[in-house]
């Protein structure tokens, strides 16, 4: 059938798009979708030998572009359709309104965003003192610290102060802090973290001490001030190794037996041919089967009690809370009093807080077995001083290996250091260049935790 024109009616269709014009509409579409696909892909390809938690980062990165991207095209595409329906039916003054109204959203989203990059802009000021081992310069670790801190994207600017002194009083730290947000490196106890250092530094919420051990300080006060306070646990493994060094020095006593096979034998031997040349001059002690005793089940802890175990010790331990996970298994959690009455040998691992003062005292010590072992690498005060040299000369306690003192440094010799029974080092378990190095990089991911809201090592 056909009309006056000689048209089918199927001919007759008013269409807006023919085949062809369809065409050209689709193909630069696909080949978009093609080119934003075929980035994305080039990206995880690109880190894909940087590990698997760059792949991660990327595809996550570009999860959220394809995300923002369908949004502001959402918002575009509405837009033209509504300012086109107004301009189609002669409504001028509407469309423009329309298109107002559309800047405007757009507007207020880049200003938000702004105001959020604006807010993210942290300022942050590191205390570095002496790096405090012989094969790692102040250079150095400020070379690590410059590359750590420009890998996080919040920190505008930052500073590293080069402290001069051994340790910094409150006035040395309200100094140099200025209008940091942030600041890595200053020594937590209650005479600097004070309200006057908030008064004084109203931008300061975030502060973190470079080492695992920190003294006693106002927790509560800095909870209502909103500052979150972190430890950086950078020398768990070291320290507990230096731990199980001092109690095999202990055991064993290997420079009196070095010193006497590279010297003294030869001298006896001048004059007795017949000189003993594997002659014992401390007793020698297996730890097989003795149980280690841990006062704080920490990092540190934690790792001594591995290390103890890979020794056949039987492992008992006392936390302030009760730790779960598969990585306690085979540690048996007691209480203090059990503690002093089952160990052989007891390392300490805790932090010096009103609790652990003088915690070993006469009257822990009167609990002990005869003959235990003391090893303390936390803080010399957790030590009742004049109890232990008492202990020592009675024999209740057979030796001790102390990385730290009361008083440090020490104004005098001390009479822990005269006695025979005793091993005294200078505060150095956490000297290692690895260790010192991982203090940098920790603190620093610490920092980048919290600014992502998931701080971690929170001491407050």
């Amino acid at each position: 059938m056909q009309n006056r024109k000689g048209e089918s009616p199927m001919e007759n269709t008013n269409v807006l798009f023919d085949r062809k014009r369809l065409v050209r509409l689709i193909v630069p579409l696909i080949v978009e979708q093609v080119l934003a696909v075929t980035v994305g892909m080039a990206d995880m390809v690109m880190v894909s030998g940087a590990g698997e938690t760059a792949v991660s980062g990327i595809s996550l990165v570009n999860t959220i572009c394809v995300l923002l991207i369908v949004i502001f095209t959402s918002m575009a595409s509405g837009g033209s359709v509504v300012g086109a329906q107004f301009l189609g039916s002669g409504d001028k003054k509407t469309a423009c309104h329309a298109a107002e109204q559309l800047v405007m959203i757009c507007g207020l989203i880049a200003q938000q965003e702004a105001r959020r990059m604006k807010e993210e802009n942290y300022e942050v000021v590191v205390f570095q003192g002496d790096p405090g081992t012989i094969d790692l310069t102040y250079e150095e670790i400020e070379a690590e610290w410059n590359k750590m801190l420009q890998t996080v994207p919040q920190i505008g600017k930052f500073r590293i102060i080069h402290q001069e002194k051994k340790r910094y009083t409150f006035e040395d730290y309200s100094s140099q802090i200025g209008n940091a947000d942030a600041a890595l490196g200053i020594w937590v106890h209650k005479g600097v973290i004070n309200e006057k250092l908030f008064e004084a530094h109203p931008n300061l919420k975030y502060i973190a001490t470079l080492g695992h051990g920190f003294e006693d300080f106002d927790v509560e006060m800095t909870r209502r001030r909103g500052v979150t306070i972190t430890n950086t646990i950078y020398g768990d493994v070291t320290i507990a190794q230096y731990a199980m060094a001092l109690l095999m020095n202990i055991c064993h006593n290997v420079t009196v037996q070095s010193d006497y096979t590279k010297t003294g034998y030869w001298k006896e031997k001048e004059t007795n041919p017949q000189a003993s040349y594997n002659q014992l001059f401390v007793p020698q002690i297996e730890l097989y089967q003795k149980t280690m005793g841990i006062i704080g089940l920490g990092a540190i802890g934690l790792w001594t009690a591995r290390m103890a175990k890979g020794f056949g010790m039987k492992v008992i331990a006392n936390s302030r809370h009760k730790k779960t996970g598969p990585q306690y298994d085979g540690i048996e959690q007691v209480s203090m009093e059990e503690i002093f009455e089952r160990s052989d040998v007891i390392s300490i691992h805790c932090p010096h807080t009103k609790e652990t003062e003088n915690l070993l005292n006469r009257e822990a010590f009167a609990k002990m077995k005869d003959g235990v072992i003391i090893i303390n690498t936390a803080r010399g005060i957790i030590i009742d001083e004049e109890a232990l040299l008492e202990a020592l000369e009675s024999r209740k306690v057979y030796m001790a290996g102390l990385d730290v003192v009361a008083n440090e440094p020490p104004q005098y010799q001390i009479p822990l250091m005269q006695s025979p029974y005793t091993f005294i080092t200078s505060h150095i378990a956490w000297q290692p260049k690895a260790a010192r190095l991982r203090a940098v990089d920790l603190a620093v991911k610490n920092f980048r935790s919290y600014l992502e809201g998931m701080p971690t090592s929170v001491i407050n």
